[in-house]
């Protein structure tokens, strides 16, 4: 999934999530808002920032058991960049529902 973000190609990318997956960042990407984007339309929205930043994950360490993945990677992007905060360091979590991603966790450090 993350292979399709960092390609561009976000309609395959969200064709991984279940139509109400959740998307959790810890720590949330802003102050005024939730950390957490539900449903393919919001997901795809971020997805889709992220490309505008010319974003891309690169992704290690996957380990996956039953219904849970977990990994860890790092995002770059321009903003970080900017600021010399790239790559950002994360760890990820994700629950899968019937093949598809039902909750995706990533908390950034």
């Amino acid at each position: 999934m993350y292979v399709e973000v960092s390609c561009g190609d976000i309609e395959a990318a969200s064709s991984y999530l279940a139509v109400d997956a959740v998307y959790v960042l810890v720590p949330a990407p802003n102050p005024w808002g939730a950390p957490a984007l539900q449903g393919v339309d919001a997901i795809t929205a971020w997805w889709k920032g992220m490309q505008a930043d010319n974003g891309r994950f690169e992704v290690d360490d996957l380990v996956v058991a039953g219904d849970r993945a977990m990994f860890k990677g790092r995002y770059f992007g321009d903003r970080l960049e900017r600021i010399d905060m790239s790559p950002a360091e994360f760890e990820g979590t994700a629950v899968l529902r019937e093949g598809k991603v039902r909750l995706l966790a990533l908390s950034y450090s």
